[in-house]
């Protein structure tokens, strides 16, 4: 199964989906620090950058996949809810285009974020794209205590390897945790995008129970 990732981000459908087989074709990525850690991790997949500039018509029949999360705000409730008003919103329109071109005969894979026992200063079920949440452990010696939770951590409730964002960054050995906790937060969970493909593979290994008999017809 090959696939297109638009809004790529730091790749949380390949990184679910490799154990399936698949092969990305291509990914879609415009800020920078994600770009970097795609380049890290996958030097050999081309990053087409702004997906409303791409010719989607040259990856016609490219792949049985397109996967992409167009920013939420325009439709969540963290944000102002503008909708198709929102240029934002827009987006949603540039990945129906894109699938529209590419002309997918299988499967097309839309996720639309939202805010992201975690605690959170207005409490949320998500990472968010910076540090506001915190962890609750009991110490014996003084009670209730809070600290903020790390990359580390993200990482880990996101669904991605250990590390996974430490890259090099902007001529240091190791990113700061600002641009890692933002990559995070705007990402898809590893867990859900492979209950996803496993539920996509499950499909086209037994297509054939969904085809109709043409003799009963």
């Amino acid at each position: 199964m090959k696939y297109i990732s638009l809004f790529s981000g730091i790749e949380a459908a390949t990184v679910a989906w490799q154990t399936l087989g698949w092969e990305p074709v291509a990914y879609a990525e415009i800020e920078p620090f994600p770009k970097a850690v795609l380049k890290h991790h996958y030097p050999n997949v081309p990053d087409l950058g702004d997906m409303t500039k791409v010719n989607w018509k040259e990856y016609h029949h490219a792949a049985d996949v397109v996967v992409g999360g167009s920013p939420c705000q325009a439709f969540s409730i963290a944000g102002l809810r503008k909708a198709l008003d929102d240029p934002r919103g827009q987006l949603m329109l540039e990945y129906l285009r894109a699938c529209a071109e590419i002309s997918l005969s299988r499967f097309a894979v839309a996720e639309r974020g939202g805010k992201g026992f975690l605690g959170q200063d207005e409490l949320s079920a998500t990472l968010s794209t910076h540090n506001d949440q915190f962890l609750h452990t009991e110490d014996s010696m003084n009670g209730l205590t809070v600290r903020r939770l790390t990359p580390l951590e993200c990482e880990r409730l996101q669904g991605f390897p250990d590390g996974w964002t430490d890259i090099p960054w902007k001529g240091k050995k190791h990113a700061p945790d600002s641009p890692r906790y933002k990559a995070l937060g705007n990402s898809m969970a590893v867990p859900v995008m492979r209950w996803i493909g496993e539920g996509i593979q499950l499909v086209e290994d037994n297509k054939g129970l969904f085809q109709e008999n043409p003799s009963e017809q």
